[in-house]
């Protein structure tokens, strides 16, 4: 995981809560992923296969025993089926509308990611996910966590954390930019009129 979207977790707060939002890398490829309660699914297919999801539907992994499932919402050109062999299953609270870009491979150089991030555990979730100024993915539905002891705001975390690759490799971050307007963050008012 090289960046994270979390709700404040209050003392009172019982379990482990997965981020709702996360840019994740592994085996050298860039995927995100988004998180939220468990709910049962449309399908369930082969263990350790990726699932091939309808419309409206998206390939989710489902944890019952943390009630939670996560859900893989893009990637980048050089994914392949079997990376996504842990989201088997198909579910219908987690839309996702592809916007005709894959992200950048991370051996691409520098990425310059600008995201949007309203959690909405009830199903009024809303996540626009752009990169290096190409519109990536727009994801719907249900998005994070509705749990006792989880606050109203939102924090980022960003670095290497968990399941790190062996040796040494390097992330750098720079012009972090957070802001309530569109147009703070990602720089393009035409693209910012896009997100409805």
């Amino acid at each position: 995981m090289i960046a994270q979207w979390k709700r404040e977790i209050g003392p009172e707060a019982k379990g482990d809560f997965s981020p709702f939002l996360a840019v994740r890398l592994n085996k050298g490829k860039l995927f995100v992923t988004v998180e939220t309660n468990y709910h049962a699914p449309i399908s369930t297919g082969t263990k350790d296969t990726a699932a091939t999801c309808d419309t409206g539907s998206t390939p989710v992994w489902l944890r019952p025993e943390t009630n939670q499932m996560r859900a893989v919402v893009a990637t980048d050109i050089n994914w392949v089926a079997e990376d996504g062999g842990l989201f088997a299953a198909c579910t219908d609270k987690i839309t996702v509308t592809p916007r005709g870009n894959s992200l950048p491979s991370p051996d691409s150089g520098w990425i310059d990611f600008a995201i949007m991030t309203k959690p909405g555990p009830d199903g009024t979730g809303h996540i626009e996910i752009f990169a290096n100024n190409l519109w990536i993915a727009t994801v719907k539905g249900h998005i994070g966590h509705n749990d006792a002891g989880l606050g109203k705001n939102q924090y980022f975390k960003f670095g290497p954390y968990r399941a790190a690759g062996t040796g040494e490799w390097s992330l750098f971050y720079d012009d972090f930019r957070r802001s309530a307007d569109c147009k703070d963050v990602l720089r393009d008012s035409n693209a910012c009129s896009l997100i409805k």
